[in-house]
């Protein structure tokens, strides 16, 4: 019968030693990071799913974002390589002054995200400059001969040469009007003499 020590022996050397390598300890620390990165994944998946209620979503939803957590959770495991297991015993185990230490781990990996995304922002190009308000300049024009003209900023540069040509044609009707006007009034005082004439003539 072989010694238990044999069998062991024999053991490591068909498995290799990582098979008796010890768990890294789950310390305040660790679990901090676990914590933190967990909160992110979580996080992430609210946001691409319009961070909304469970009571706003579809029972589909609710299962897609529910499965979709799981596989987040477990991902964050296998990144720091602990088993799932051992993580949930070893938090419900945390002393007082643990819990503390924790809570202090996950404060300063915060403040370093915020950091970094301070320096991102600074590195990153400024936004184009909204475009400024053009203003608008409407002329009314005299009917469908000469029809509103409606110029905004683009147009100051040419702005004075139509503003002149638009003014020498507003002139221009305007004496056509008044010319048109005297000759139908002149037309008209006509008429009233001859009608005048004819009275005399059969009195």
């Amino acid at each position: 019968m072989p010694r238990p020590r044999s069998v062991l022996a024999a053991l490591a050397l068909f498995l290799g030693p990582s098979a008796f390598a010890a768990e890294p300890e789950l310390t305040p620390e660790r679990l901090a990071a676990i914590q933190h990165d967990e909160e992110k994944a979580l996080a992430r998946i609210q946001k691409e799913h319009g961070d909304k209620q469970p009571a706003q979503m579809s029972s589909d939803e609710r299962r897609e974002v529910i499965r979709e957590e799981q596989a987040a959770k477990r991902e964050v495991l296998a990144k720091h390589e602990v088993d799932a297991k051992a993580y949930v015993v070893r938090s419900s185990k945390l002393s007082r002054e643990e819990q503390a230490q924790v809570a202090q781990a996950r404060q300063a990996l915060e403040e370093k995200d915020e950091a970094e995304a301070r320096e991102q922002a600074a590195k990153a190009p400024p936004p184009p400059e909204p475009p400024a308000n053009q203003e608008v300049i409407i002329r009314k024009g005299l009917g469908e001969e000469d029809p509103v003209d409606v110029l905004d900023s683009d147009d100051f540069d040419s702005a004075p040469d139509d503003a002149a040509a638009q003014d020498e044609a507003a002139e221009a009707a305007a004496a056509e009007a008044a010319a048109k006007a005297s000759a139908h009034s002149a037309k008209g005082k006509g008429a009233s003499a001859g009608k005048s004439g004819k009275k005399s003539r059969s009195r």
